[in-house]
């Protein structure tokens, strides 16, 4: 189905920038007559050019995800692990903490310092940020952070940096899978050479899952964020 609206989706950019090419060929034409062709043309070159540049790194990501998926002998038994972690619904939830409800007293988790607050930024009044127990699923160990104010959670993050751009890709893939299974396609998305991001909205908020590599370094980053966000009193 997601090919097909993708396919849909180009053929009829293609239609679009083939009308726009014809359509300025033809008033060039009105005044040089002999450049009407020419015009015509590098406008479609130029156009397809574009699109190719533009659809490639979505469809390379959708085919490389289906590679992850379908052909990975592990790929099954980490989706159970990551599924056992994170829960999409009814609500949003990381190892029993979940979205729009109070943090519950607990040992395990611990509030940043004053510095830490001001290296992350803190944005609203009576936030308080705390850092949670590694998660473990797709062989790795997840740093976690809960975003609270007034004791209500509204932010869930999920951190990994990995060795390789092979891993990180290949998480990323997974979780886009799953993540897609259980709230549908996602909202927005966008994709370029060291960079993807899907985001979801949904009834809580939102869910976002980002893959970035810069300087050597690949991350994967999950995080929901609360749509009371819109009602809370920033600094």
């Amino acid at each position: 189905m997601y090919q097909m609206k993708l396919f849909l989706k180009y053929l009829f950019a293609l239609f679009v920038g083939v009308f726009i090419a014809f359509s300025i060929s033809r008033l060039v034409g009105i005044w040089i007559p002999q450049a009407k062709i020419q015009v015509f043309i590098i406008l479609c070159v130029i156009w397809l050019i574009w699109g190719y540049l533009h659809a490639k790194p979505a469809i390379s990501h959708r085919m490389t995800r289906n590679r992850f998926v379908e052909f990975d002998p592990d790929a099954e038994k980490d989706l159970i692990g990551m599924e056992s972690t994170i829960s999409l619904s009814p609500d949003f939830s990381i190892g029993g903490y979940t979205l729009n409800s109070f943090i519950p007293e607990s040992s395990e988790i611990k509030a940043l310092s004053d510095k830490e607050h001001l290296v992350l930024g803190k944005k609203f009044k009576n936030e308080v940020i705390y850092k949670a127990p590694h998660r473990t699923f797709h062989k790795q160990k997840w740093d976690m952070f809960i975003g609270t104010v007034a004791g209500k959670i509204y932010k869930l993050h999920l951190n990994n940096t990995f060795l390789t751009d092979e891993e990180a890709y290949r998480c990323n893939a997974l979780t886009c899978y799953s993540f897609e299974k259980k709230l549908g396609e996602a909202t927005d998305k966008s994709f370029e050479d060291h960079a993807i991001n899907h985001i979801w909205d949904t009834h809580y908020g939102n869910v976002h899952l980002g893959y970035i590599s810069l300087a050597e370094t690949y991350n994967v980053n999950i995080s929901a964020t609360s749509n009371i966000v819109t009602t809370l009193e920033r600094l």
